[in-house]
C-alpha cells in the first residue's frame, strides 16, 4: 500500500443546488485516472483510499458524494438521487480535463460505478468493484429486513427492538421515519441503531461501531433516503437487465466469501452476466475493504493495471 500521499489540489465544486461536493486530486497529474467511489450512500473518503494507488502512475480522483462526509449540507436529501450522482461525477471529471478513467468503489460505490458505467460506457476505462450491491430489494431487505439475523441474531433483535410491533413488518421504512424526525434526538437514537447493524456485520471480527454523530447520521439517514426510494432506478433488476452496455469494459470483482452486507451470490450473479470479467473470491473476508486478503487483492489488480492504460 501506498502511505501518506498528499493531495495536490482540493476544493469544492457548485452543483445546480444548494449542494457543494469536496474532491481532493492526488498522484501523477498526467497519469491514470482512477475515481474512487465511496460507500453508503453516505460514507465518505479518507486517506486511507488513496493507498491502493500508485502516486507515480495514477492521477487519484476521490469526492464525498451529496449530503455526507466534507460535501455541503451535511444530510440534505433535496436533490439527492443516483441521478444527481451519476452528474456530479461527470461534471467533476469534466472539470478536471479528465475524459476516461477507473471506476473503483465497493459496496454502494460498485453500485454507483455500475450505474454511471451503464450510461456513460464511452468513458470508463475499467471497473474496480469490491463488495457487489446489486440494489435489489432482495438485496436491501437481506440486511434490514430479514436474513443477516440467521448469521448475528443478538445484534439484529437489537435493531428491531427499537421499533414497535407494527414497525418492524417494514423496519426500513419505519427506521426512515424515525431518522427525518425533526425531533434531534429520535433521529439521532434510530440512525445510531441502524448504522449499528451494518457496522457490525461487516467483519469477520466485530469490530466497534463509529461513534462519530455526523457519520452516523449521514451514512444512516442517506442509505434510508436512496432505498425506502429503491434507490432511484426504473426497475428492481436494473444493473443486471442493462449489462450489455458494459460487457466490453474489463471488470475486476473482489467479494469476501463471508460478506454478510453485501451476499456473496450477488458477484456471482454480475459475473456471469458479464463474461470477460474476472471474479475473485477472498476466502477470510467478510464486507470491509480493509480485511487484509480483500485489500491486498484490490492492490494487487490496481498493480496490473498501471501497465495497461
Amino acid at each position: 500500500m501506498y502511505k501518506n500521499i498528499i493531495p495536490y489540489e482540493s476544493g469544492f465544486m457548485d452543483t445546480e443546488s444548494e449542494h457543494k461536493i469536496y474532491y481532493e486530486v492526488s498522484g501523477n497529474q498526467n497519469g491514470i485516472p482512477v475515481v474512487f467511489l465511496h460507500g453508503g450512500p453516505g460514507g465518505s473518503s479518507s486517506e486511507k483510499h488513496r493507498e491502493f494507488f500508485d502516486p507515480m502512475y495514477y492521477k487519484i480522483i476521490i469526492f464525498d458524494q451529496r449530503g455526507c462526509g466534507k460535501s455541503t449540507p451535511s444530510c440534505l436529501l433535496k436533490n439527492n438521487t443516483t441521478d444527481h450522482l451519476v452528474d456530479d461525477i461527470n461534471n467533476l471529471t469534466k472539470m478536471l480535463n479528465v475524459e476516461k478513467f477507473i471506476l473503483f468503489g465497493g459496496s454502494w460505490g460498485s453500485t454507483l460505478a455500475l450505474i454511471y458505467a451503464i450510461r456513460h460506457p464511452e468513458k470508463v476505462l475499467s471497473l474496480v468493484l469490491r463488495g457487489i450491491f446489486l440494489c435489489r430489494k432482495s438485496d436491501i431487505d437481506w440486511l434490514y429486513q430479514s436474513g443477516v439475523e440467521q448469521f448475528f441474531p443478538e445484534y439484529f433483535e437489537n435493531y428491531m427492538n427499537h421499533l414497535n410491533e407494527i414497525e418492524r413488518k417494514d423496519a426500513l421504512s419505519s427506521y426512515y421515519k424515525r431518522m427525518t424526525s425533526t425531533d434531534k434526538n429520535v433521529a439521532l437514537q434510530a440512525a445510531t441503531k441502524f448504522a449499528n447493524l451494518e457496522s457490525i456485520t461487516s467483519t469477520i471480527k466485530t469490530v466497534e461501531p463509529n461513534s462519530d454523530d455526523k457519520h452516523i447520521l449521514e451514512i444512516a439517514t442517506l442509505e434510508a433516503h436512496y432505498f425506502v426510494n429503491d434507490s432511484f432506478l426504473p426497475s428492481d433488476n436494473y444493473i443486471l437487465e442493462n449489462t450489455k452496455n458494459i460487457e466490453n469494459i474489463p471488470t475486476y470483482i473482489v467479494h469476501g466469501r463471508y460478506d454478510m452486507v453485501c451476499r456473496p451470490s450477488s458477484a456471482y450473479d454480475l459475473h456471469k452476466k458479464l463474461k470477460k470479467s474476472q471474479l475473485y473470491y477472498t476466502n477470510l473476508a467478510g464486507h470491509s475493504l480493509f480485511e487484509v486478503e480483500t485489500s491486498q487483492k484490490l492492490f494487487n489488480i490496481m498493480e496490473e493495471l498501471k501497465h495497461k492504460f
